[in-house]
């Protein structure tokens, strides 16, 4: 990966696309379990008889998909950082052992940090963004050096409080590009299934249709994109706290 400037972060783009191939077992792996477990949330909502009510299928699918947030991505990560680092905290020799120690106290993190974020939304829109902005990086810092979450979060704002121009301009272009592909998609698949509706296909057909096991996939592929985007991006942000502990942006001032 390219050295850290405080300028620019946006090479964390490009370097998720090279994290991607650098373990191509993993990723291929990790691509069909995400698809299978896509697939699951149709398959789940004929055995609870659901019909075709959306919500019902939006909540079916994002429990499906669990087990690859809760535990695969993040394993997948912490095997991407030994590799890359070769961090004391995450070395690549105990990196499983470390894993297992942190993991559920990363989507611990992942949870508190949601939850405040959404708070701060609920009330007015800035505070929440203001929130995730400072925090986003907690749950990383929890699962890679195994911080506490309380240190995790004081370590994320500090670090973002100094550098946030450069990282959230990467953040933002991550979430743009991936927003712009999940566009696509979607605009591909109201094409397909068309004679639908506004309901949409039901279950049998998502279940069944080869373009949702493409489309599946393909999302698959974005999730793990955007995850060792973001993985890069607090990495580039551990080097710039390194580099510059104590030396706040000159904008902030």
């Amino acid at each position: 990966m390219a050295e850290p400037t405080s300028r620019s972060q946006t090479g964390a783009l490009l370097d998720g696309f090279r994290l991607l191939a650098r373990r191509p077992a993993w990723t291929l792996g990790l691509i069909v379990l995400g698809t299978l477990l896509s697939q699951l949330g149709p398959a789940l909502e004929i055995a609870a008889k659901a019909g075709n009510n959306a919500l019902m299928g939006m909540a079916l699918a994002w429990a499906a998909l669990l087990p690859m947030e809760l535990y695969f991505i993040p394993r997948w990560l912490s095997r991407l950082d030994a590799d890359l680092l070769g961090d004391p905290q995450n070395a690549p020799a105990e990196w499983p052992k470390r894993f297992d120690e942190r993991w559920l106290r990363a989507f611990a993190a992942s949870l508190l940090v949601q939850a405040l974020g959404g708070v701060g939304l609920l009330f007015l829109i800035i505070p929440g963004v203001v929130l995730l902005t400072l925090l986003g990086f907690a749950p990383m810092r929890v699962l890679l050096r195994g911080s506490r979450i309380g240190d995790a979060m004081r370590w994320s704002a500090r670090s973002m409080a100094r550098h946030w121009p450069p990282v959230m301009s990467a953040a933002l272009a991550i979430l743009i590009f991936a927003f712009a592909g999940s566009l696509a998609l979607a605009l591909a698949q109201n094409a397909v299934f068309a004679r639908f509706g506004d309901a949409g296909p039901d279950a049998w057909t998502r279940l069944k249709h080869p373009f949702m096991w493409i489309s599946q996939a393909i999302g698959a592929a974005a999730l793990l994109w955007v995850s060792a985007a973001f993985l890069s991006l607090y990495q580039r942000l551990e080097k710039l706290t390194t580099l510059n502990p104590d030396s706040p942006d000159p904008r902030l001032q």
